[in-house]
């Protein structure tokens, strides 16, 4: 309908649906999109596009950052006007990630299948079985989802516990159910949450000297049938909670269906990962024809 739209996403909610449309999804660093006039209190949300193109998304990105800036405090949005050329990475860093033991058949399937693409194009591949320092961060990123859960708990208080004070019933039970969780932590378990989340961005840094960035899948499968769910965010967890640039790209098919490849990049280095990305969409992608399992 539109060349690129505008999202945020606090844990999922970019990454996650450019998986199920087949579009391009791209999460700037943390900050590099101003959020004014949001609402919003959430240390992890982040604007960002969902667009046909890498350059739609880097145009729009660019111009909300000339014109609005970053976040108070936070450097704004330094990708330029266009993505950076094709780059082959010389190493990716492949991450299982929470998500691996619930993701489907096929979509395990398709990934794996473009993994011996990208071999077969000369780019090194490492995993938390022939690396340490994957290890750990995999290890790290385990705890993404509970982590980011929490923090987002104690952050619903602001506004949203006064509007469950003066019109709860009017809020979904979920939503009362994260402001009681909110209220029942204390400023010392919060801040305890903030120092595993930091741990979680030092283990990602500890590979940027050799490692371009890191690749794994970017939903569980294709979209769930029906409208009952929008399906599950545990592959993108870990690339909010480390707040840094993650791009889902529309690479795989399963059962005929989108099934995106996501790369998570370095803080600051958005056009590092626009070059990456730029090579991947040129190798071409991987389809799985059996379908979800």
């Amino acid at each position: 309908m539109v060349p690129v739209a505008i999202g945020t996403q606090v844990g999922g909610s970019i990454i996650r649906p450019a998986s199920f449309c087949g579009v391009i999804g791209f999460k700037p660093t943390f900050g590099a999109l101003n959020r004014g006039g949001m609402s919003d209190n959430f240390s992890q949300n982040c604007l960002g596009t969902l667009s046909l193109t890498l350059a739609d998304a880097w145009a729009v990105c660019h111009e909300i950052a000339l014109r609005v800036g970053g976040d108070p405090g936070f450097p704004p949005f330094a990708g330029g006007p266009i993505p950076a050329g094709p780059r082959r990475p010389d190493t990716l860093a492949v991450l299982e990630t929470a998500g691996w033991p619930v993701a489907d058949v096929g979509a395990k399937a398709a990934f794996e299948a473009y993994l011996g693409v990208l071999s077969a194009a000369g780019v090194a591949l490492v995993n938390r079985r022939s690396s340490r320092r994957v290890e750990r961060l995999e290890q790290a990123i385990a705890e993404a989802t509970e982590v980011s859960r929490r923090i987002n708990d104690w952050e619903k208080l602001w506004p949203l516990a006064e509007l469950d004070h003066r019109a709860g019933a009017g809020l979904s039970p979920g939503l009362r159910k994260d402001i009681a969780a909110g209220r029942a932590m204390t400023p010392d378990e919060y801040h305890s949450l903030l120092r595993r989340r930091d741990t979680m961005r030092e283990m990602l840094q500890s590979l940027a000297g050799d490692i371009d960035a890191c690749i794994t899948l970017a939903s569980p499968g294709p979209a769930p049938l029906g409208i009952d769910s929008t399906g599950d965010a545990v592959f993108n967890h870990p690339g909010s909670a480390l707040r840094t640039p993650a791009l889902s790209l529309p690479l795989l098919r399963v059962g005929n269906l989108p099934v995106g490849v996501q790369l998570i990049g370095y803080p600051q280095r958005d056009r590092d990962l626009s070059g990456i990305a730029a090579f991947l969409l040129g190798l071409g992608g991987a389809t799985e024809s059996r379908g979800a399992g």
